[in-house]
């Protein structure tokens, strides 16, 4: 039987200055769902990765985003999780740009479980910058996470990239920042989750998100969220059918304009 499964997700998108945030903040609008016990989505790991301690399933997605319309701003992910040993492990590869400026992000990550309550994770990304007349340079970028589920309906997680402090490229002035991402995730009801997620990148101010899962039925979920500092709304529409999953949407920021995006989930 045909299973189609459609989401509505209006959301924020937790943009920084810095530009290494630039194609991981995207994540914050399609994967949501880090911090709960039950509810998983594919590639969620890149906000958490103690989230691979319970994958259930092998998956595999791609995204696209055209960031603002602009043609040297486009964002690519790609993401491949599956289970292994007492944990799973997940493969993942972004970059943003063109052939002036390009910056890349390979990352292997391993989360795994320290009892029925509580998973750990870590991460080791190779980022790499160059641009037009310049020679590619890089950084080993660590992250570590974990994730606590207090109670069956109550989770909190924690996840700090680049662990070493502060980081610039020096021929391409790339920035790599200090991230940290504390987040709250509480199960109303098997049909409700509300997540509470605040950022804090070296040298941006505090963002704070909140995002509401709503499944009134099997088949359809919906999603709300907003943020602040800035401020970025979005929507985005996702469907199942067997083992492919399929969505379109896009961001909306009052000065910078429109980011669509496009996502393809295997299961």
């Amino acid at each position: 039987m045909k299973q189609i499964v459609f989401i509505v997700s209006l959301c924020s998108s937790l943009y920084s200055t810095a530009q290494p945030s630039l194609w991981r903040n995207v994540h914050h609008i399609v994967y949501a769902r880090t911090f709960s016990a039950n509810h998983h989505l594919p590639a969620s790991h890149l906000l958490n990765q103690a989230r691979l301690g319970n994958l259930k399933r092998s998956s595999t997605s791609v995204l696209y985003e055209s960031r603002f319309l602009l043609p040297g701003v486009g964002i690519y992910s790609c993401v491949f999780a599956t289970p292994l040993g007492n944990g799973g492990i997940g493969v993942s590869f972004g970059a943003v740009g063109d052939r002036y400026f390009k910056e890349q992000q390979f990352g292997i990550a391993y989360g795994m479980n320290i009892n029925t309550s509580m998973q750990v994770g870590a991460q080791f990304n190779y980022v790499s910058a160059t641009g037009e007349g310049l020679q590619r340079e890089f950084a080993v970028v660590p992250e570590v996470a974990w994730l606590c589920h207090i109670t069956p309906a109550l989770s909190l997680g924690l996840q700090w990239y680049n662990i070493g402090g502060s980081y610039v490229i020096k021929q391409t002035l790339l920035q790599i920042p200090v991230i940290v991402t504390v987040g709250i995730g509480y199960e109303i009801s098997e049909q409700v989750l509300l997540e509470v997620v605040c950022v804090k990148a070296s040298q941006s101010s505090l963002t704070a998100a909140m995002k509401l899962l709503y499944e009134p039925v099997k088949f359809l979920q919906i999603q709300l969220s907003t943020a602040f500092q800035p401020s970025m709304q979005a929507i985005s529409f996702r469907w199942k059918r067997g083992k492919m999953g399929y969505g379109i949407g896009g961001s909306y920021h009052v000065q910078l304009g429109i980011s669509p995006n496009v996502l393809l989930i295997w299961q």
